[in-house]
C-alpha cells in the first residue's frame, strides 16, 4: 500500500472564501430586514393617517361645525379640512338639488425614515341643510 497525500480537512484559503460568501449572503439579508421594518413603520403611520382622515371626515357636519379648518392631533399627525361647494351647469346651484359641498380631509406627519412631509387626504360629498 502507498501512502497518499490526501489530506482530511480544509485549508485556510477555503475557510476565507466559504466565510466572505456567508458575510456577503448575511448582509444581503440584513438589509431586506431593514428594509422590511422600515415599510412597515410607513405602512403603520399611513394607516393612523387614514384613520385619522375617516375620524375628521366623519366628524364635520355632525359633531364638528361643517368649515374649513387645520389642527394638530397632537401625535405627530396635523389635519386640514377643505370645503368647495357643489356647482352644475355654469357653477351655479340648481334649485332641485339641495345643497351640498365636498370636504376634503387632509392628515399630514412626518416619518422619521425620511425627510418628506406625507399626507394623505379623504374627499366625500356632504349634504348641507337649506335654511
Amino acid at each position: 500500500m502507498t501512502r497518499g497525500t490526501h489530506q482530511d480537512g480544509f485549508t485556510l484559503l477555503e475557510v476565507l472564501v466559504a466565510f466572505s460568501i456567508l458575510v456577503v449572503g448575511l448582509a444581503g439579508v440584513y438589509r431586506i430586514y431593514l428594509g422590511g421594518l422600515r415599510n412597515e413603520a410607513i405602512a403603520k403611520q399611513e394607516s393612523t393617517a387614514l384613520l385619522w382622515a375617516q375620524t375628521k371626515l366623519a366628524a364635520v357636519g355632525v359633531s364638528e361645525p361643517l368649515t374649513a379648518g387645520s389642527g394638530d392631533f397632537g401625535d405627530g399627525f396635523s389635519w386640514r379640512v377643505d370645503l368647495a361647494a357643489l356647482a352644475s351647469g355654469a357653477g351655479r346651484p340648481t334649485a332641485q338639488t339641495p345643497g351640498a359641498v365636498w370636504v376634503t380631509a387632509a392628515v399630514g406627519w412626518q416619518p422619521a425614515t425620511s425627510g418628506a412631509q406625507r399626507t394623505v387626504a379623504l374627499t366625500t360629498l356632504k349634504l348641507v341643510p337649506q335654511p
